[in-house]
């Protein structure tokens, strides 16, 4: 496999989005109009712990296929927001960050927008001005090193992107 990684990452998109794409019984028949929960917004929404189990193991038999194959080492956390199940694949393991703790700031700046459409005060939001500063930037982050320390302003959204599609390490 070149690479294992997307994979791993389709893999575990797919058993994400299984839960809301689960048909119910009634809907994969064609129709659910005689359900007791037709028309109601969650009908079909709910999985069954056995459902959940499963796609549990398949994400888990997934990931350590990939590591089994792969030629390096890796190590994955993965933890269910709706249960607080976790899954630790070398948990202890001390490993160069790199860009991976890239999606742990934009996992949290996406959070601290959602606190902040609910009403917390204090929060980051993805409209919100930053201004350029000089002991921000670091070397070979191209765009950002082009932009004017005190003056440039950008969103948060703008610096999400310029960290993630051009791996801008000042953003």
């Amino acid at each position: 496999m070149r690479f294992p990684f997307l994979s791993l990452l389709a893999s575990l998109a797919l058993c994400a989005l299984a839960p809301a794409q689960t048909p119910s019984p009634t809907t994969s028949a064609g129709s659910n109009a005689g359900s007791p929960n037709a028309g109601s917004p969650n009908a079909g929404s709910k999985i069954s712990a056995e459902k959940q189990e499963i796609l549990w193991q398949k994400m888990v038999t997934a990931i350590e296929r990939v590591d089994r194959d792969l030629s390096g080492v890796m190590a994955v956390g993965v933890l269910d927001l709706t249960s607080g199940r976790q899954y630790l694949l070398h948990g202890d393991e001390i490993l160069p960050q790199a860009s991976s703790i890239k999606i742990a700031v934009l996992a949290e700046l996406y959070h601290q927008e959602q606190q902040g459409q609910q009403g917390s005060s204090g929060k980051q939001r993805l409209n919100d001005l930053y201004t350029v500063r000089g002991e921000d930037l670091v070397p070979d982050s191209d765009i950002m090193l082009g932009l004017t320390p005190g003056v440039t302003r950008l969103t948060n959204r703008d610096l999400a992107t310029m960290m993630v599609a051009v791996s801008d390490n000042s953003a």
